[in-house]
């Protein structure tokens, strides 16, 4: 609900993967949020909780908790400029605790509006630290974003969306021997498609590249989507 510039939000999302031939990959997520904001005329807050559950394999797994404020400003119409810190402890559910961790990560998204708003590109940096209760799993991080909106023709517009992550690893992995490393690459393309006031069909293509010097994380993945979202 809102009120005057004030808006609160809450909300559950709930998710399930389950794969044709590596079960141990089956994943199940409840997700939940809360946030609250404040929008002025050219600046905002905002602060957001949420907290996620979740199962691989069917047995429990990840519980979640995060807290993230986050600061907007134009500088001009055409330019919106967001800040954003985000802390988060994590509590893994599967007999050992080394796992668990404090994620801080703090990132900054630059947006250039153009063509009366319609369309835009953004550009993003983000850097962030995990500190976990075993060494050789803390790690640095930093990541690089770029979208792109454009409208096409008859209210369809299409959106691109790349996002590049690298994890460096503090300490030796003992199975590798040496530093492990994580870098993964993301491309999306997305088309939104009004088939009427109340009803959009929304096809999208996604890539995922993933690159390390530890043999499971590397990977190739790509998904299809088809979504009908309904309005009332």
């Amino acid at each position: 609900f809102s009120i005057a510039k004030v808006e609160f939000y809450a909300g559950y999302d709930y998710s399930k993967l389950l794969y044709r031939r590596i079960s141990e990959f089956d994943s199940e997520s409840h997700a939940g949020y809360t946030s609250f904001s404040y929008d002025d005329e050219k600046w905002d807050i905002k602060f957001t909780y949420s907290f996620n559950y979740s199962y691989l394999d069917r047995q429990d797994f990840l519980a979640s908790n995060s807290f993230t404020p986050s600061f907007g400003f134009s500088i001009t119409p055409d330019h919106y400029t967001s800040i954003s810190y985000t802390h988060m402890r994590k509590n893994f559910l599967n007999g050992s605790n080394d796992r668990d961790a404090i994620y801080n990560y703090v990132g900054i998204n630059q947006f250039w509006f153009f063509w009366d708003s319609k369309a835009f590109l953004s550009l993003g940096y983000g850097f962030a630290v995990e500190d976990t209760q075993e060494p050789r799993f803390d790690y640095t991080a930093h990541s690089a974003s770029m979208g792109l909106k454009l409208p096409l023709f008859a209210k369809v517009s299409a959106n691109f969306n790349y996002y590049y992550n690298y994890q460096d690893y503090k300490n030796i992995t003992a199975s590798i021997g040496e530093q492990r490393f994580d870098a993964s690459h993301f491309v999306g393309l997305n088309f939104n498609i009004p088939l009427n006031d109340s009803l959009d069909l929304n096809l999208s293509q996604n890539r995922t590249m993933s690159n390390s010097n530890l043999q499971t994380i590397d990977f190739v993945q790509n998904v299809s989507t088809v979504n009908l979202n309904y309005r009332f």
